[in-house]
């Protein structure tokens, strides 16, 4: 039997327990078989929630070792891009044929760097919090207003095909 049909079964014979026409050692007797059943089906899925939380404290120990090795390669792969840039630039390449691959230096799109106070019409209220709405204040720069409190500053990264 399922645990539901055992646990239903329990409470039909507990409810004849205060029916005087019933044989109480009769319905004691099917209350403990049902009870010694439940206790075994109780077990069984306690073995179980032990076995499953053993797993998921083991892929949780995975992600975690997982998660820290990624971060492992990734801080490689900046600090080895970053060298190769910076040296690219000492000599003021902007483009090695290297084998197979190429690597350049790449213009990124022009960056807003708040240099001052912004003017109130180019600034987001978002509850609790006031932000310069830089997509806004690109857009005036390029379009060739100049102010003294942003510019656009345009960077380089390294790019290898």
């Amino acid at each position: 039997m399922k645990m539901y049909e055992l646990t239903e079964a329990y409470k039909n014979i507990a409810d004849l327990m205060d029916d005087e026409t019933m044989d109480l050692a009769v319905l004691e007797t099917a209350l403990q078989e049902i009870e010694t059943q439940i206790e075994v089906k109780a077990e069984n899925s306690a073995i179980i929630l032990k076995g499953l939380e053993g797993d998921i404290d083991m892929f949780k120990a995975e992600e975690k070792r997982l998660a820290e090795r990624r971060k492992t390669l990734e801080n490689k792969r900046d600090w080895l891009k970053g060298y190769l840039k910076d040296e690219l630039e000492k000599i003021g390449k902007d483009k090695v044929k290297a084998g197979v691959f190429t690597v350049a230096l790449q213009n990124n799109p022009p960056a807003v760097e708040i240099t001052g106070e912004v003017p109130a019409e180019f600034v987001t209220i978002i509850p609790e919090q006031t932000q310069p709405d830089k997509k806004r204040i690109a857009e005036y720069l390029k379009a060739g207003n100049d102010v003294e409190w942003a510019r656009l500053r345009q960077g380089k990264s390294l790019r290898v095909r």
